[in-house]
């Protein structure tokens, strides 16, 4: 996933030297994020700036494969006019990664104190801006005024509150790693420039979520911060900033912060949908309640409990506004929480004959679905059924 955000760096726009020449802590985020082959190869280079292929391939296993995922990123490039294949780091990349490994480098911002919050707390507050971009996300809400103004052409620009388009229903169905590096792909691409973007985001990346820095002075990385706090990945505090558990290290690793919707849906065979809260937060039963009205005919609403039909009129309105059964699938069986039937567990022998007689007539793979083979088969139908 972390290719997908690296392929800022290729763009036409962005020379890869704007990157590494200025901060080498945007360097250390690229180095992290790249396949551990690839970080040996380039390892090895900054001793030795200039290899063969030959030797590529002698000193690093599968070579020829690292190899092109560097010069895709342009941090190795070809050698002209030399009688031997042979390749050079980029230098700006190579002398920035030196500082980093020879202890020269510097913070992005520069630390001021640790804070003494409790760490569950401060995940807490970046999980409840995340839930209210996922609330805007599932109504389609266009009233975005209150955001400021980079953000709101992210959105725009994104699609994700547009419920015709099917792209944010996506977003939601991604995890949460996926999602950081979608919606700073999107953030990033509004930017100008979009190296100085990239670099200070992978800088801020490396910072320590508890402590608390200086706010930077340049005025183009404060509307940064000010920006990615109204989507929880920085927070603004009195005499300072910091970022927060979805921003770190977001390029390489997991947030330790995972966001969903703690919910159990159980889908039966005459299409009806039980969908259980487990807790007791309004924006998530609103959230379960906007996403289930996209496809399903809501029937009841209790306290955390949601009541619904899949009808071939509420599927199929879902699949004309881009919405895939596939989709709709995914997302029922995500969010349930049963174990898949086992149908060779424990019965009597008089089951047991009555099941060996039906298999004859049944498909020999076993279903590995939580939810009812023929629910799965309609809603294939039905989306095929809309575009024929």
């Amino acid at each position: 996933m972390a290719n997908e955000f690296l392929d800022q760096l290729t763009s036409n726009e962005i020379n890869p030297k704007d990157l590494y020449l200025v901060k080498q802590q945007a360097c250390l985020s690229v180095f992290r994020a790249l396949p551990m082959g690839t970080r040996t190869l380039l390892s090895r280079m900054i001793f030795m700036p200039k290899m063969t292929n030959d030797s590529i391939k002698a000193q690093c296993h599968g070579g020829e494969k690292q190899l092109q995922e560097a010069i895709r990123i342009q941090l190795i490039r070809k050698i002209p006019q030399l009688k031997e294949e042979s390749y050079e780091i980029d230098p700006s990349f190579r002398s920035a990664l030196k500082c980093v490994i020879d202890g020269d480098s510097q913070p992005q911002l520069n630390p001021l104190y640790q804070t003494q919050e409790n760490e569950e707390d401060l995940k807490i507050k970046c999980q409840s801006k995340w839930k209210a971009l996922f609330n805007l996300i599932s109504q389609g809400n266009s009233q975005i005024q209150h955001y400021r103004p980079k953000i709101r052409e992210t959105f725009d620009k994104s699609k994700l509150l547009d419920r015709g388009k099917g792209v944010g229903f996506q977003f939601i169905l991604s995890s949460t790693h996926r999602q950081i590096l979608q919606i700073l792909s999107y953030y990033v691409d509004q930017s100008n420039p979009k190296s100085a973007a990239i670099r200070f985001i992978l800088g801020l990346s490396l910072l320590d979520p508890k402590y608390i820095y200086e706010m930077p002075q340049n005025k183009f990385e404060q509307d940064i911060m000010l920006d990615l706090q109204e989507i929880g990945l920085t927070q603004i505090v009195e005499n300072g900033v910091r970022i927060t558990y979805l921003l770190w290290n977001f390029l390489y690793e997991k947030p330790i912060v995972s966001i969903d919707i703690k919910c159990n849906i159980i889908v039966e065979a005459n299409f009806r949908i039980y969908a259980y809260l487990e807790s007791s937060d309004p924006i998530e039963e609103q959230i379960l309640f906007n996403l289930l009205s996209l496809f399903a005919e809501i029937k009841k609403h209790f306290p955390n409990l949601i009541i619904a039909d899949l009808t071939d009129v509420r599927v199929k309105s879902a699949f004309k506004n881009n919405m895939k059964s596939d989709q709709i699938i995914q997302f029922l069986e995500m969010n349930n929480k049963n174990k898949i039937i086992d149908t060779e567990q424990k019965i009597s022998d008089e089951y047991k004959k009555r099941l060996s007689f039906l298999r004859v007539f049944q498909e020999t793979q076993q279903q590995k679905s939580k939810i009812p083979h023929n629910v799965v088969q309609q809603l294939k139908f039905w989306d095929e059924e809309v575009f024929r």
